[in-house]
């Protein structure tokens, strides 16, 4: 496989990077992505049918409160078509602090079968942070492959090695667990991913509210902060600002403004619960 042409599969954000490290190094190598996100909605034990991904793509839309995940999804078919190809030495970033990269490779692997791959896995990995020239950068872990500059891509590139059997066989067993389980939102517990209703992140949300108007952005901030401070990179700011329009459609907390813009609204909580406080 050596002799083969590389093209890096990524997930999410980042493609822009990993492009620019290319480009930064003169490899002659190409990126293939896709923004979708694999731990969100309906999910099956290898290539989907047509009627399959149209069900995917009504749930992730349900999920989400929008109406154009089938513009995200177009990738897909592109990403496998350029990393499957015969003479192709695909080359696989993810972690498994990231859900949307762990749940990407694990759903790249479901069409892949027994063919031959390359991993950059980069949950153990620490970079330096970024500091003042002149003094001493702690370490920080990658987290996810999004959050690495290019120059760090490539210095990891060199950490590209097969997949072995017994990793390959892991991978397999968990995804078809989770597609037997295929509940609408997955996240990263103890190292792997698991199923959970899609209302598990609420409470958390929840404990962002206040009793004073907040904006929204600044709750979801939070929400995703408290998720960086526990090194896992576990859900975005979509998910999040969809869940919390589902809470002030049930009532646990009430807004004021436009919800479908989270910089134009704000939040707090019911006044029956702020006076029960």
């Amino acid at each position: 496989m050596r002799g083969n042409r590389v093209i890096h599969v990524v997930f999410g954000s980042a493609a822009p990077s990993m492009r620019q490290a290319i480009a930064l190094a003169g490899w002659p190598e190409r990126v293939a992505s896709t923004h979708d996100v694999f731990s969100l909605g309906p999910i099956v034990a290898g290539p989907m049918t047509p009627a399959e991904m149209d069900a995917r793509v009504r749930a992730v839309n349900a999920i989400l409160g929008i109406s154009k995940w089938q513009t995200t999804v177009k990738d897909n078919a592109l990403l496998l078509a350029a990393s499957l190809a015969p003479g192709i030495r695909p080359v696989i970033w993810f972690s498994r602090r990231d859900t949307q990269s762990y749940a990407g490779l694990l759903w790249w692997l479901s069409h892949r079968g027994e063919g031959p791959c390359e991993v950059v896995d980069l949950t153990e990995t620490t970079l330096p942070s970024r500091g003042f020239p002149g003094n001493r950068l702690e370490r920080r872990l990658a987290v996810s492959p999004g959050w690495v500059p290019p120059e760090g891509l490539i210095d990891l590139r060199q950490a590209a090695r097969p997949l072995s059997a017994d990793e390959r066989r892991r991978y397999r067993d968990l995804w078809q667990g989770l597609v037997r389980e295929n509940t609408p939102l997955r996240v990263i517990d103890g190292g792997e991913l698991i199923s959970v209703p899609v209302s598990h992140f609420d409470p958390l949300l929840l404990s962002c509210v206040v009793d004073r108007w907040r904006k929204m952005a600044r709750v979801i901030g939070e929400a995703m902060a408290a998720g960086f401070d526990d090194d896992h990179h576990q859900t975005g700011d979509l998910f999040l600002h969809a869940r919390l329009r589902a809470l002030v459609e049930a009532g646990a907390i009430e807004a004021v403004g436009d919800v479908t813009r989270m910089g134009y609204c704000e939040v707090r909580l019911p006044s029956k619960r702020r006076r029960d406080g």
